[in-house]
């Protein structure tokens, strides 16, 4: 009797990872529209069915895919604020690391701007919820550590949010990397100045 095959071992992290890291690319490149779920599934190496069992429909893997990058950044944002030194120093440091993340992840930039929904959705009004959460919470920490003056924690990180985005974007569109220091030292500048307690 012939010895049975044995059988294959899938490890299910590597195949969500594997499936997130091909709709990057593909949703990057392609947009929503053009991006098909069978394709991310060949570039990913699983079978078709995996794709919409592990995410569901493609208006999720997107949103997977868009979480799994503001993800980078946030883990690049906190590593930059914990650096020791002055409050304003750890703000530039903060911005520092999010700008070099943003630099390194640039061919995967485009799909921050992707929308399953039409323009004006919730859906799409809660891309970025992450990284305004991180920023809040750094806020908060700051104010209980008595770091910050009691600065509304909520219209802070929105306000950081907005500068944040609007710098990337100026800062981004100029091939000289030159043009990311000034940006990350003008966000550092002014958020600093918002924060800082003058009493």
């Amino acid at each position: 009797m012939p010895s049975e095959r044995p059988r294959r071992v899938v490890d299910p992290e590597g195949k969500r990872a594997a499936i997130l890291a091909a709709a990057q690319d593909l949703f990057a490149t392609q947009g929503y529209e053009r991006t098909i779920i069978a394709a991310v599934a060949e570039r990913a190496g699983v079978a078709v069915g995996s794709v919409p069992r592990i995410f569901g429909d493609k208006a999720s893997l997107l949103h997977a895919a868009q979480a799994m990058l503001e993800e980078r950044f946030i883990v690049a944002m906190t590593s930059g604020w914990r650096s020791p030194g002055p409050l304003h120093d750890r703000f530039r440091a903060m911005f520092d690391a999010l700008f070099a993340e943003m630099a390194r992840q640039i061919h995967l930039m485009p799909i921050m701007a992707l929308a399953a929904e039409p323009t004006g959705t919730t859906s799409q009004q809660e891309q970025g919820a992450q990284l305004r959460s991180a920023i809040r919470a750094l806020i908060e920490e700051a104010i209980e550590r008595g770091e910050f003056r009691a600065v509304p924690a909520e219209e802070t990180a929105n306000i950081t949010f907005g500068m944040v985005e609007a710098a990337m974007q100026m800062a981004f569109r100029s091939p000289d990397p030159a043009s990311r220091d000034r940006y990350a030292k003008v966000l550092a500048d002014m958020i600093f100045a918002y924060v800082e307690d003058r009493a």
